[in-house]
């Protein structure tokens, strides 16, 4: 394989991350209250970046809500 070549990554569809970032936030507002999570850590136990998270919720409060 040349070294330019790159292996195709599957793409998850928005509503399989959405759902990922709200069972993520689940589990952390359950361990941890409201004023302990983080929406680093919520993006990491969805296993995306801080930023994905916010392309798919403008702040903590909306991804609280969104579980609620």
């Amino acid at each position: 394989m040349p070294a330019t070549a790159t292996i195709p990554r599957p793409q998850a569809d928005g509503d399989e991350i959405r759902q990922r970032i709200l069972d993520a936030a689940q589990g952390v507002f359950a361990d941890r209250g409201y004023a302990g999570a983080t929406t680093r850590e919520i993006a990491a136990r969805a296993g995306i970046g801080k930023r994905m998270l916010f392309y798919y919720f403008v702040n903590k409060d909306a991804v609280y809500r969104a579980v609620l």
